[in-house]
This record gives C-alpha cells, sequence and structure tokens, in this order.
C-alpha cells in the first residue's frame, strides 16, 4: 500500500504540510529536515505529532529570489511589516547575486571543468563581497546595458576581473542611458530597478531608530518588486539553476 500523499506549502526554507492521519500541521525544514535544498517533487515523511508516514511533494521551482519575495506575502499577513521590508530587500540582493552567476560563471561554463567553474565562483565572490545593494545596483545595470556575454570561462574571468571591487569605484548609471534602451519590455523594469528605495528602507528599519514601516509602505515595496524581480527575471532569461545552465537549457 503506497503512503498518502500531501501538498505542500512551500517556503525558501521550508515545506509545510497537514498529516492526513491525524491533521497535525507539520514544518518540514528543507536543510535540517529534508536534507536538500532541491524542488522536492516526491519525499517520504514522518508525522511530527502522530508519527504516520506519508509522502509530500507539489513544491515551486522558482530561483531563490523569487521564493524570498512570496515568503513576504506571509509576513504581511500576519502584519510583520518590518520583516517583510527585510524579505524584499534580501531578495533583490539575491536577485543580483544570481544574475551574476548566470551571465558570467553558469553560461560561460558550459564546456569548463568543476574546477574551473568552482575557481569562476570563487573569483566572482571575493570581487563582490563588499559591495552592498547600491553598488551591486549599479553592477547589474551597466552589465545588462553593455549588452555583452563572455564566450568561455576564460572570457568570464575577464569580465569578473573588470569589475570593481569597492563601492567607491563603481560608477553609477545614468538615467538617460536606461531611457536609451529599445526594449520596450525591458526599459520600464531597469527603470524600477534604479528607482527602488527599499534598501534606504531597509537600513531605517535595521538601524538603531528600528523604524516600523507602515503596511502601505510594506505592500507599495511588495508590489514594486514584484514588477521588476519577475519580470526582469523573465526579461533576462535567469529563472534556471546552476545545473539547467551549465548543460546548455537555454539555448
Amino acid at each position: 500500500m503506497s503512503e498518502p500523499f500531501v501538498d505542500i506549502d512551500p517556503t525558501y526554507e521550508s515545506a509545510m504540510a497537514t498529516c492526513p492521519a491525524c491533521q497535525a500541521r507539520n514544518i518540514y525544514n528543507r536543510r535540517s529536515d529534508l536534507k536538500t535544498f532541491r524542488p522536492v517533487a516526491r519525499a517520504s515523511v514522518t508525522c511530527e505529532s502522530c508519527g504516520a508516514a506519508f509522502a509530500i511533494g507539489s513544491d515551486l521551482i522558482n530561483p531563490a529570489h523569487e521564493m524570498l519575495l512570496l515568503d513576504c506575502r506571509r509576513f504581511f499577513e500576519r502584519k510583520q511589516y518590518m520583516q517583510m521590508v527585510l524579505g524584499i530587500a534580501q531578495a533583490y540582493e539575491v536577485f543580483f547575486n544570481h544574475f551574476l552567476h548566470v551571465r558570467l560563471v553558469y553560461r560561460p561554463g558550459r564546456d569548463a571543468t568543476p574546477e574551473e567553474l568552482n575557481e569562476l565562483s570563487e573569483r566572482l565572490y571575493k570581487k563582490v563581497k563588499n559591495l552592498t545593494f547600491d553598488p551591486m545596483r549599479k553592477v547589474f545595470l551597466r552589465l545588462v546595458l553593455d549588452g555583452k556575454d563572455p564566450h568561455n570561462a576564460a572570457d568570464a574571468g575577464t569580465f569578473i576581473d573588470a569589475i570593481p571591487g569597492e563601492a567607491k569605484e563603481v560608477l553609477p548609471v545614468p538615467r538617460p542611458d536606461i531611457e536609451a534602451v529599445a526594449d520596450d519590455r525591458l526599459r520600464p523594469l531597469l527603470l524600477g530597478m534604479l528607482d527602488t528605495n527599499i534598501n534606504s528602507l531597509r537600513n531605517k528599519v535595521v538601524h538603531k531608530d528600528a523604524y516600523r514601516p507602515t503596511r502601505d509602505e510594506s505592500w507599495s515595496a511588495y508590489e514594486d518588486a514584484s514588477r521588476v524581480l519577475f519580470g526582469l527575471t523573465a526579461a533576462l532569461r535567469i529563472s534556471g539553476s546552476a545545473e539547467f545552465y551549465i548543460n546548455g537549457g537555454d539555448d
């Protein structure tokens, strides 16, 4: 007799499922309990309340920045607007990191060895580790506007080396440069990225004032982030995993 199957309620960190035997709500941490960060198609679990065995699945396959943004709706429902702002800002920063890895590691590393891929990833990490929200935004915008893609791992290394490693060295991207983008789909998304002030709002929340955002502030930030991040993810074709790009999934 096969295990009963339950659709999960997924978040970035966990998978929640109701036990079919006792109706208890279970929370399974992806790292500690499920032992995997891959989307859960099917996994056998045990109810933490009654011990009944059942299977879970029907996970989301969104990239991390989209999962983090979707989690923010839960904070909104609970009126945890401070946490919501922190989550939105984190989603942007994870988006920047994912974009850089797709553009400068995964796509050009299709023919590279695992060692070469690791070396590229380490070089990229060292280059951007000291860059905060605004410098990373500038790096992202400049790479998109330049429109140049490295063709192989060696070429990618040159691109990575050209990224300024200190915030003061990262030049701003003039608004007219973005307004001149010919792509009618991409241009408003890039302007939305340029205009977001979520980093300033986040700083007000986390610094000594412990600012409490309003309902309208947090929801407006969420709507802007959803439009910009989901839109850019689709427009730039960066919704896949490392394996997807390395295996040529977007050819």
